[in-house]
């Protein structure tokens, strides 16, 4: 495996460095790989994981800040072929309402396939029974941000998530790029001292 080069040409990052200094999101998706919608969304995670940057076709190359960190955004996805389960559909709808301020179980949900059913959820475990019975009344796919904190159903705003991570990423190359170049000055300023010394040293001695 070759070195990760950042846009400063005289610091490379290694595979095993760039591993340690930059944080991995990592983003559990519950997948059908029988919905379109689902099977695109994860496609472009997949391809965002594992090529960099994933945007770079949608931006002019001069004005595409994320070229100049080569190299994959590091996703970590966890792929589930399951809906979300009782607890984890708990977890969602909060993440849901305290984003969108509105608590309904209806979110989660395709208006008009819900129309053609007899019940209707009212409560989380029901809503997991249903879906588990009927996968289609469900927004595929499900990918979740536990620690930002965000959610994505239907293939929406799952976009935001590898955004956020690339700048995620290029912050944390760029303060590792400032403490090695911190380090390497402090490196030659000692040197310069201890030449210093040793040609006060020589000039004592009378060997200068």
């Amino acid at each position: 495996m070759g070195r990760y080069r950042t846009h400063h040409p005289h610091f490379l990052v290694s595979p095993k460095r760039f591993k340690r200094i930059i944080p991995l999101p990592e983003y559990p998706c519950s997948h059908n790989p029988d919905n379109p919608l689902s099977v695109s969304a994860l496609k472009a995670l997949e391809e965002a994981r594992d090529f960099f940057p994933p945007f770079g076709k949608l931006e002019k190359p001069e004005q595409n800040h994320f070229t100049k960190f080569h190299g994959p955004l590091k996703l970590d996805i966890t792929v589930k072929e399951r809906p979300p389960t009782s607890e984890e559909f708990s977890r969602i709808l909060r993440i849901l309402t305290d984003r969108l301020g509105a608590k309904t179980l209806h979110t989660f949900t395709h208006p008009s396939v819900l129309a053609t059913l007899r019940e209707h959820p009212t409560n989380i475990p029901m809503l997991a029974q249903l879906v588990s019975r009927t996968p289609e009344i469900l927004r595929w796919p499900v990918i979740i941000d536990w620690h930002g904190k965000k959610c994505s159903l239907g293939g929406e705003d799952y976009k935001v998530f590898m955004r956020t991570a690339a700048v995620k990423r290029k912050e944390a190359l760029l303060k590792d790029i400032e403490r090695r170049k911190k380090r390497e000055k402090a490196r030659e300023k000692a040197l310069a001292k201890a030449a210093k010394a040793e040609e006060e040293k020589m000039r004592e001695s009378g060997e200068y």
